[in-house]
């Protein structure tokens, strides 16, 4: 019987259809916007300035798209297999856009789930060069920082990990960010509307940004992580990011925007982090996530919700790394991602070099931008 005819089998060929050809469309557009930002020296009104570097890249292939792929290939960004896979994708993706009422009717290709895959792992390295080569090289606060690569969350492991959760055959996961925009967002142009959208934006951008800051030099994962498959690994990673960022959220809508939490309060939460990261232990290197760790994501966190002015109320500690330490202390006296003694942490904290134990966020932000403008 023609799959087009199985209401079951149409949907999931139309869905992998789609799928395989909007991940092909996006990992086409990193190929070559990311080059052309790359070599960019400005704008003239009308149109980018690209450097004689740019052109040189355009002329090894007629083609930009192919021109922009020999070029990673030549960088080692990517290897011969990766390049062959792209040609081979690209074919996938040509059949399924000008065939596709074919591949509805008698199917998709047996292949498109593993070139799919593949095709997901080839983003996730392109992704993870350009922040490991271009991002972090320019930011301050890697300097001198060993980096864990397999920490580096990259935009389309956060994106599979959002399509992971809604294709759960668990209803109350896969309903989760439906209901969590149902129960805070309804259809109106009210400025308090686009003030919850914001919000929620400016929430998911700090989210990204804490993840990356707390796990990129902490080496979190175990080596159970590494040996499984990339999918499951995704999918186990992003429901320890839900624990997370579940519980600090609510922390944050409950307390910390309602009033200035004392010191106690403070840490018993970091604590409680800590607790419930136990849960993901399958994953994880000490099967949880130490005291440092978890008092970066919570005082990092809080810091954006404070500098952006989602919370009034200024948080009672700061984010506890090397930097602050050196700058202010003239010496780092615990390593913050080995740290684990919430007394250890609570000395370092209160150390009189640190000033106003009530204004401590106040003099790790002034510290934090006084040490950016001298880079500058």
């Amino acid at each position: 019987m023609p799959e087009l005819f199985d209401p079951e089998k149409f949907k999931d060929n139309l869905f992998s259809a789609t799928l395989f050809i909007s991940y092909y469309e996006s990992l086409k557009d990193l190929i070559i916007e990311n080059i052309q930002t790359f070599f960019c020296n400005g704008f003239d009104g009308e149109k980018e300035i690209y450097s004689e570097e740019y052109q040189k890249v355009l002329e090894l292939d007629k083609k930009p798209e192919n021109a922009c792929l020999k070029w990673h290939l030549n960088e080692k960004i990517i290897d011969d297999k990766d390049y062959e896979n792209y040609h081979k994708f690209r074919k996938t993706r040509n059949d399924l856009v000008h065939e596709l009422l074919k591949n509805l009717i008698n199917g998709v290709p047996e292949s498109i789930t593993q070139d799919f895959v593949e095709l997901m792992n080839l983003k996730i390295k392109i992704e993870k060069w350009w922040i490991l080569e271009f991002e972090i090289p320019i930011n301050p606060d890697f300097d001198n920082i060993k980096i864990d690569e397999d920490a580096i969350i990259t935009p389309t492991q956060s994106i599979n990990g959002m399509i992971f959760t809604l294709l759960s055959p668990n209803k109350e996961e896969a309903n989760y960010f439906k209901n969590r925009f149902e129960s805070d967002h309804s259809i109106s142009n009210s400025k308090a509307e686009l003030d919850r959208e914001k919000e929620f934006f400016l929430r998911n951008e700090f989210k990204m940004l804490t993840l990356s800051a707390s796990f990129a030099r902490a080496n979190i994962y175990n080596d159970f992580v590494k040996n499984i498959k990339e999918t499951e690994a995704e999918k186990k990673k992003a429901e320890l990011r839900k624990t997370i960022f579940e519980f600090i959220d609510n922390l944050i809508d409950s307390h910390y925007s309602k009033t200035k939490v004392d010191e106690d309060g403070h840490i018993r939460n970091i604590l409680e982090l800590r607790k419930k990261s136990k849960k993901h232990a399958e994953i994880l290197n000490e099967g949880y996530l130490k005291f440092g760790i978890c008092q970066k994501l919570l005082n990092l966190y809080l810091k954006y919700h404070w500098c952006s002015g989602l919370i009034d109320f200024e948080p009672p500690h700061f984010p506890l790394d090397r930097l602050i330490q050196e700058k202010k202390l003239k010496k780092v006296l615990d390593n913050w991602t080995d740290l684990d003694n919430p007394e250890t942490y609570k000395d370092i904290i209160n150390n009189p070099l640190f000033g106003d134990p009530d204004k401590l966020a106040e003099m790790e932000l002034t510290t934090y931008n006084q040490i950016n403008r001298n880079l500058g």
